[in-house]
C-alpha cells in the first residue's frame, strides 16, 4: 500500500506539473475570430491583391483552419493557404490575378486555446481601372457574417455534468479531510460508515467526469471534421486533444485512490497521505479545465485564469462538501442516537463551515474579479448573452446565499447548544425541539445543495459564450464622423456615413459667408506612405448651404485627410483639411492581443475601488464568523444578542456586509447625486441659454469634442480607446454638477487625458459649449 501511496503521491505531482503546462503563459483571446485583414475588410481596390492576410484574435490549429477566396458566381479562385511559423494567428492566402468584380473572403479558425470552431466571411471589390464600380450587384458589405459562436445545448448539459462530477470528487475529498479531524465516542463509527459514502458520492462523480467527457470528445470531433468517429483526429492533431488528454487521464489515479480510500477507511496515518494525494490530482484536474476557458485566453490570461481557478476549486469544494453533509445528516438520523445525533452533527459543521465560509468569500471575491475582467461596462449585464446569464447566475446565488447562512448562523449554533447539553449532561440533555431541528438542517443544506447545482447548469452556458471583452464588434460602435472647422469667415460641417471602408455617403454643412462657394470638392487622401489621392465634387442639395454626395473614396480602415476644397465668387478658394479616422466594420474581435501577465483590463478607478472593498468585505465576513474563545458564534455575535430576542447572532454581520455591498454596486452603478435643474445647474454661467448660444455650443462641441466623448457623448468617439482613462459619459456627469464645475473643467482639461481649452476657445465659447450640453445631457440617459 505505501508504494502504492508513493506512486499516486508522484501521479499528483506529475498532475499539478501539467497543469501548470496547461495555463503557461500565451498570448491569445477567446476564440479565433477575425481581428483585421489586408487587405481590409469590405475594401474598394483599384489594384487586384495578389496576397492576402487575415489576423486572428487566437492560435489556430492548422489542419482545420483555412480561407477560400469566392467569386460572384461561389466559384474558389485561391492558390494556397500559407501560415507563419512566427504568428500562429495569421493565415495568408495566395491569389491569381483577379479581374474588376466583387468577392467573398470565407474563413475558418480552430481555437487552439478552447478548440471553438467559428466561420466567417466579408465582402471586398477589385474596382475598374478608372476608379468606378464594377458591373453587377455587390455582396452584403459592412460587416463581417460570423457563425460558431452560439452555445449549443447539448454543449451546455455536457459541460454542466463535468462541473456537477468534478464537484463531487473534489468536495467529497475535501470532506473526507474534515471528517479526519472528528473526535468524540462515535468518531470511529461515523468516519467507518462516511468511507463509503465518501467513495460511492466521488465514484459517481468519476463516473459522471468519464462519460460526460468522452460525449465531450464526440461533440468536438463532429463539430471540428464534421463526424463523432473523427475522435482520433481530435486527440491526435488538435491542441484541445491534448489537453483534454491531459485531464481525463487524472480520471485513472483519481478513481484507484478513491477505491483505496474505500478500502483503508478513515483511520490511521494512511488515509491522510491518501487524501492529500486525491486533493492534490483534484487541485491538478481543476487546474487543466480552468485553463481552457475564457480566461486562458487574452490579455493577462495568467491573472484570469488563476482568478477563474480558484473561483472553480471555491465552488467545486462547497457544493461536494454539501452533498455529503447532507448525506451525512441522513445517515445519522437513521444510525444514531439522538445524544450522538447532536454531537456528531455539531462537529461536523463546525468544521465544515470554516471550510464553507473560506470558499463562499473567495467564490464572492473571485467573481467580482472575473466580472470586472469579462464586462466591458455595466450595460453589459442586460444587453449581451453572457451578461443576462450572468445575472440569473445571482439571481440563483441569492437564495443559495440565504440558505447556507440560515444554516451557517442560525441551525447550527442550535446545533452546538444541543450537543453543549449533551456534553454537559446540563438541563437533561436534549431539547424537545431536537428533532425537529435536525429535519429541518437536513432540508435546508439539502435545498442548499440543489440550488448550488442549479448555479452549475447556467456556470456550464456561460462557458460556451463568449464574454463581451472578447465578443465581435457591433455595427451599431461604428458613429458617423462629424467636425467643423472654420476659415475666411466660412465653418464647414463636414459629415462622413457611417465611417466605414466602402460605400460612405458625405455632406459638408456650409455656415457663415456660405452664398459667396461655387463648388465644394472633397480630396482623399490616406495617411501612409505611396498612398494617391482621389477626389470628387459634391451636389448641391435644395439649400445652397449642403452639398452631398457617395462613393466609395475610403476604401480602408485608418487615418485619412479629407479636405474640403471651396471654391468661391469673391474671396480667395479654401482649403479646410479634416483628420478622418475610418472605423473598421463590425463583426471583428472586439479584443487586442497582449501579454499573459499584462493586467487583464484597462481598470478603471470604481473598478479598482469595488475589487479592493469586495476583497476587504469578504475578509470581513470571515474575520466576523469565525469563532473566537468565548464568543462560539462569532465576533458580531454579542451585538445580535442584544439587538434581537431570536438568535440570528453573526448573520447579522453577513446581513450588514451585503447591505454593504450592494449599495457599493449601486454606487458605481449609478450616480448619487441628486439632478440639478434652474438656476442651480447655472451656477456660474454668465451666458443665457439662448437657442442661439444653443447651436454655437453645439458646432463648438462637434469640432472640439466629439473625437473622445462621442456624438452621442457617452465616451465612444473614435479617439476614446487610445486614451488610458476611458472619456466620460456625459449623461452621468452633466445633471448632477453646476455649470461652474464643467467650465473649470473645460478651461483646465483633465492631466494626461483631456487637454485645457482656455486658450483655444473664448470665455464666451466655453460657457456656450455649457449650455449646450445642459441642454443636450442635462436630464440623464433614462429621460432622454
Amino acid at each position: 500500500m505505501r508504494k502504492a501511496l508513493a506512486a499516486l503521491a508522484a501521479l499528483a505531482g506529475l498532475a499539478l506539473a501539467i497543469g501548470l503546462q496547461a495555463v503557461a503563459p500565451r498570448p491569445v483571446e477567446a476564440h479565433a475570430t477575425l481581428v483585421r485583414a489586408d487587405p481590409p475588410v469590405n475594401s474598394q481596390l483599384r489594384e487586384p491583391p495578389q496576397v492576402m492576410t487575415l489576423y486572428f484574435s487566437e492560435p489556430l490549429e492548422r489542419r482545420v483552419s483555412t480561407v477560400r477566396v469566392l467569386d460572384a458566381g461561389r466559384q474558389r479562385l485561391d492558390i494556397s493557404v500559407e501560415f507563419d511559423d512566427q504568428d500562429d494567428a495569421l493565415m495568408r492566402v495566395r491569389l491569381p490575378a483577379l479581374q474588376p468584380g466583387y468577392y467573398t473572403v470565407a474563413w475558418e479558425t480552430l481555437s487552439k486555446v478552447d478548440g471553438h470552431r467559428i466561420t466567417g466571411q466579408y465582402p471586398i471589390t477589385v474596382l475598374n481601372p478608372d476608379g468606378t464600380p464594377p458591373p453587377g450587384s455587390a455582396p452584403q458589405a459592412g460587416t463581417v457574417r460570423v457563425e460558431g459562436t452560439q452555445a449549443k445545448p447539448e454543449r451546455v448539459v455536457v459541460r454542466w455534468l463535468l462541473l456537477v462530477g468534478g464537484s463531487l470528487v473534489a468536495g467529497s475529498v475535501a470532506f473526507a479531510w474534515v471528517l479526519l479531524g472528528v473526535s468524540g465516542g462515535e468518531a470511529d463509527r461515523v468516519r467507518k460508515a462516511a468511507a463509503g459514502r465518501i467513495a460511492a458520492l466521488a465514484a459517481g462523480g468519476l463516473w459522471l467526469l468519464a462519460v460526460a467527457g468522452f460525449a465531450e470528445l464526440l461533440l468536438q470531433a463532429r463539430d471540428v471534421f464534421g463526424s463523432a468517429t473523427d475522435f482520433p483526429d481530435v486527440l491526435g492533431d488538435t491542441r484541445w486533444g491534448e489537453r483534454w488528454l491531459a485531464r481525463n487521464v487524472l480520471v485513472a489515479p483519481l478513481a484507484f485512490g478513491v477505491f483505496a480510500l474505500y478500502r483503508r477507511g478513515l483511520t490511521g496515518r494512511t488515509p491522510r497521505l491518501l487524501t492529500i494525494a486525491l486533493l492534490a490530482l483534484s487541485l491538478a484536474y481543476l487546474l487543466v479545465t480552468a485553463s481552457v476557458s475564457h480566461a486562458a485566453a487574452g490579455r493577462g490570461s495568467v491573472w484570469a485564469t488563476l482568478s477563474d481557478f480558484v473561483h472553480l476549486v471555491a465552488a467545486s469544494v462547497w457544493i461536494g462538501m454539501l452533498v455529503q453533509v447532507a448525506v451525512t445528516a441522513v445517515w445519522a438520523r437513521r444510525n444514531l442516537t439522538r445524544q450522538a445525533q447532536a454531537v456528531v452533527l455539531a462537529d461536523v459543521l463546525r468544521r465544515f463551515s470554516i471550510v464553507a465560509l473560506i470558499s463562499v468569500a473567495l467564490l464572492l471575491f473571485t467573481g467580482v474579479v472575473n466580472a470586472v475582467i469579462e464586462l466591458n461596462e455595466p450595460g453589459d449585464l442586460l444587453e449581451t448573452g453572457y451578461g443576462r446569464a450572468l445575472l440569473i447566475k445571482l439571481v440563483l446565488i441569492a437564495p443559495l446565499l440565504v440558505a447556507g447562512a440560515l444554516n451557517a448562523y442560525l441551525f447550527r449554533p442550535q446545533v452546538d447548544e444541543e450537543a453543549d447539553r449533551v456534553i454537559t449532561a446540563r438541563r437533561g440533555g436534549l431539547s424537545a425541539g431536537w428533532e425537529e431541528l435536525h429535519r429541518t438542517l437536513s432540508r435546508t443544506v439539502a435545498v442548499e445543495a440543489a440550488l448550488a447545482v442549479t448555479v452549475l447548469l447556467v456556470v456550464g452556458y456561460l462557458a460556451q459564450v463568449a464574454p463581451p471583452r472578447s465578443a465581435l464588434a457591433s455595427p451599431s460602435v461604428q458613429g458617423k464622423f462629424i467636425e467643423t472647422r472654420s476659415a475666411g469667415g466660412i465653418s464647414v460641417t463636414l459629415v462622413v456615413d457611417p465611417n466605414q471602408p466602402g460605400q460612405n455617403a458625405f455632406e459638408t454643412y456650409l455656415t457663415g459667408d456660405a452664398l459667396s462657394v461655387e463648388r465644394v470638392r472633397l480630396v482623399f487622401e490616406q495617411q501612409k506612405r505611396g498612398a494617391f489621392q482621389s477626389d470628387m465634387v459634391l451636389e448641391r442639395s435644395s439649400s445652397p448651404l449642403i452639398y452631398v454626395g457617395a462613393g466609395p473614396y475610403l476604401d480602408q480602415a485608418g487615418k485619412w485627410r479629407v479636405t474640403v476644397e471651396l471654391r468661391r465668387s469673391a474671396g480667395a478658394d479654401l482649403a479646410l483639411p479634416f483628420a478622418v479616422e475610418v472605423s473598421a466594420p463590425g463583426g471583428l474581435a472586439a479584443g487586442s492581443r497582449g501579454g499573459a501577465f499584462e493586467s487583464p483590463r484597462g481598470f478603471s478607478t470604481e473598478a479598482v475601488l469595488l475589487v479592493a472593498v469586495s476583497g476587504a468585505l469578504c475578509a470581513g465576513l470571515v474575520i466576523a464568523s469565525l469563532d473566537r474563545p468565548g464568543r462560539p458564534a462569532g465576533l458580531m455575535g454579542d451585538w445580535a444578542d442584544r439587538i434581537a430576542d431570536v438568535e440570528v447572532r453573526p448573520s447579522l454581520s453577513l446581513a450588514a456586509l451585503l447591505a454593504v455591498g450592494i449599495g457599493l454596486g449601486i454606487l458605481f452603478g449609478t450616480h448619487g447625486h441628486e439632478i440639478l435643474r434652474g438656476e442651480s445647474a447655472r451656477t456660474g454661467n454668465r451666458v443665457p441659454a439662448s437657442p442661439e448660444s444653443v447651436a454655437r455650443g453645439r458646432e463648438l462641441f462637434f469640432a472640439n469634442c466629439i473625437q473622445c466623448h462621442g456624438e452621442s457623448g457617452r465616451g465612444d468617439g473614435p479617439l476614446a480607446s487610445s486614451l488610458s482613462i476611458p472619456p466620460a459619459n456625459l449623461y452621468d456627469h452633466i445633471p448632477y454638477h453646476a455649470d461652474q464645475f464643467f467650465f473649470n473643467i473645460i478651461s483646465r482639461g483633465v492631466s494626461g487625458v483631456m487637454p485645457g481649452f482656455a486658450s483655444t476657445l473664448s470665455e464666451e465659447d466655453r460657457w456656450h459649449i455649457l449650455n449646450f450640453l445642459r441642454d443636450q445631457f442635462g436630464e440623464g440617459a433614462a429621460t432622454r
